[in-house]
């Protein structure tokens, strides 16, 4: 959708939103701009999917090369990796890039530790705490230049 305000006179201005045009004052544009940026703002506050921070935190991992990958898994809880193991268990690109940065020893550990801990499912906020801490974990692995 496009859209454009055009100054059309001293205190006049035309708005056209997806073709249509409104003719309006300062004012009337002032008020138009802080009500649209009021919802804006309520939109990003709203609160992400589980699926969508996940998503997002997958992406990232992806995202990353393999010395950070090797620094995240050295700080992160085992606890929170098992989780993230076990989400992202049906996606092989992630599996290989967690895995693929683990000794044989941890790789091992992990796979014992998935097939004892989580026979089924995880519940969704042990994925959200765990998604959340390893965030944290990486913000402060960047934060620190590694």
């Amino acid at each position: 959708m496009d859209i454009t305000v055009t100054k059309t006179g001293d205190d006049a201005y035309t708005v056209s939103i997806g073709g249509n045009d409104l003719v309006i004052d300062g004012n009337d544009l002032k008020r138009l701009l802080r009500e649209g940026a009021k919802h804006l703002a309520a939109g990003a506050t709203e609160e992400a999917s589980l699926e969508e921070k996940t998503a997002r935190f997958v992406r990232r991992i992806k995202a990353a090369d393999d010395i950070r990958i090797q620094k995240l898994l050295g700080i992160a809880d085992h606890g929170d990796v098992l989780v993230l193991l076990k989400a992202a268990e049906g996606d092989k690109e992630m599996l290989n890039k967690l895995y693929g940065n683990m000794s044989k020893r941890s790789r091992k550990m992990c796979e014992e530790d998935l097939d004892f801990s989580f026979k089924d499912s995880v519940p969704d906020a042990e994925v959200e705490t765990a998604i959340q801490r390893l965030s944290e974990a990486a913000n402060k692995l960047e934060k620190q230049g590694t």
